[in-house]
């Protein structure tokens, strides 16, 4: 069966796709299970490199807390962001807090995210 039709099998009679199964983006290690969209990300984790492995700008579904449902995007911080921030602006995948900012970013640690770090912001 091909991945196509193994999707449509998991619909509706064929008639309704979904997305191919894979795994959480959670933690620090990638569970792929699949080709395919990524279903759902972890909205409390920031990285020190671009262990992803996707481009700056890179969407996928939220699937916890607050953010389930949320348009989540791949970004990174040119300037960082200090403790308590939780709205960013983004401009080609270079989040900037902003109190009144266009994407939600949750999970910002104590000590703050560091410049040139990688994490997910949510669409409001």
């Amino acid at each position: 069966m091909s991945a196509g039709n193994g999707c449509a099998a998991i619909g509706l009679a064929n008639t309704n796709k979904i997305p191919m199964i894979a795994g959480y983006r959670q933690g620090n290690t990638p569970k792929f299970g699949a080709d395919g969209p990524i279903i759902g990300v972890r909205a409390d984790v920031q990285y020190n490199r671009n262990d992803f492995g996707e481009a700056i700008g890179y969407v996928c579904p939220g699937a916890e807390a607050a953010a389930t449902g949320k348009t989540a995007q791949w970004v990174s911080t040119a300037a960082g962001l200090a403790a308590g921030t939780t709205r960013v602006n983004l401009t080609a995948g270079d989040a900037v807090a902003n109190a009144s900012g266009t994407h939600n970013v949750y999970g910002v640690p104590a000590a703050g995210v560091p410049i040139g770090s990688f994490f997910w912001a949510f669409e409001r």
